[in-house]
């Protein structure tokens, strides 16, 4: 739990940049519901249940085809979340700009859309909080509409193959483009065959994601394409990238800001490249990483701090535990 100690306590001295949370309950839940149980414990407590809550929520919901197979597991997820979340308290005129009724329409709609029974679907329906003006399932298998702006050189991409013509055309997009192009450029080389994916990358991508990175590879959304396609990088991909940040800094020496940017892309790109090159020192990684964080926190020792513990109840074995556990004679 190193790591949500050094969190909490970066949060308290006013440094809420990183949030670990969705991390580890991501990770709590892949461990089993007898973690997620126990990280769920440690701060179910009146001044952060309702935040806890939502963390839970939030990972059941991103995870609800892989962890609920049947009705009958989603019925319960249901509960849950009716029971964690009410519609008259979130509706209540004194939360106008911090209440969590359209989180609230969104599982349930995304749960009851999951249901492969009619008449539970029906009946779900009929108790209401799933959308707003929701009267019938019609309203439950709409889909947020995709940007098809470029969806013709995917189409030409699976008919025609990666042939010259398609080549140009995508070099013209990357080149002439006017605003990020992330989901593009992840899209297109998910299109490629293997064997041109390495060159397109090297061609055309790390000069898309240098050349606009004057505020660092966060700021248009080069981390993202970088953290789907590094494992395509080649030692010659990863030095222009380091290289860019380097050069970035170096001409602004006097602009403190900038090294914020050097610092958030350095770290970022050695992270990627241990994923890559050195997947066996990872953990080691961490763990310097977490010494060097607490040494800073404590001064190197003079201040004392409780470490965070989690104690894992046992007789969590599967949801019905937990939800037994939480809801008990409610489900």
């Amino acid at each position: 739990m190193n790591l949500l100690t050094l969190c909490d306590y970066a949060n308290e001295i006013g440094d809420n940049r990183v949030n670990v949370d969705d991390a580890l309950f991501d990770v709590a839940c892949e461990l089993g519901f007898k973690y997620l149980d126990a990280l769920f414990e440690l701060k179910n407590t009146p001044d952060n249940l309702t935040y806890w809550r939502q963390e839970v929520l939030s990972v059941l919901y991103d995870k609800i085809d892989k962890l609920f197979t049947n009705d009958d597991q989603r019925i319960l997820l249901y509960k849950l979340t009716n029971a964690w979340l009410k519609a008259e308290i979130e509706n209540n005129e004194h939360r106008p700009y911090n209440n969590e009724l359209e989180t609230l329409y969104d599982y349930n709609h995304r749960l009851i859309d999951s249901i492969s029974d009619a008449d539970i679907k029906t009946e779900l329906i009929a108790n209401g909080n799933c959308t707003p003006n929701m009267k019938d399932a019609d309203y439950l298998h709409s889909h947020e509409k995709k940007d098809e702006q470029y969806s013709y050189i995917l189409d030409r991409l699976d008919t025609e193959g990666y042939t010259v013509e398609n080549e140009k055309e995508i070099a013209g997009i990357l080149m002439y483009h006017n605003g990020s192009l992330y989901s593009l450029i992840i899209e297109i080389v998910e299109h490629l065959p293997d064997q041109s994916k390495k060159e397109f990358i090297s061609k055309y991508v790390i000069p898309y994601l240098v050349s606009d990175s004057d505020y660092g590879f966060r700021s248009h959304g080069q981390m993202y394409i970088i953290g789907q396609i590094y494992t395509c990088f080649d030692i010659y991909d990863w030095k222009e990238l380091f290289d860019n940040a380097f050069q970035r800094v170096s001409k602004v020496r006097n602009d403190l800001d900038y090294f914020y940017y050097l610092n958030d892309d350095i770290e970022f790109l050695a992270l990627h490249f241990y994923f890559q090159n050195h997947s066996d020192k990872i953990v080691q990684l961490f763990m310097d990483r977490s010494k060097m964080h607490f040494s800073f926190i404590l001064s190197s020792n003079a201040i004392l701090i409780e470490h965070q513990h989690i104690n894992v109840d046992e007789k969590i074995n599967t949801f019905d535990d937990f939800i037994k556990k939480q809801l008990g004679d409610i489900c």
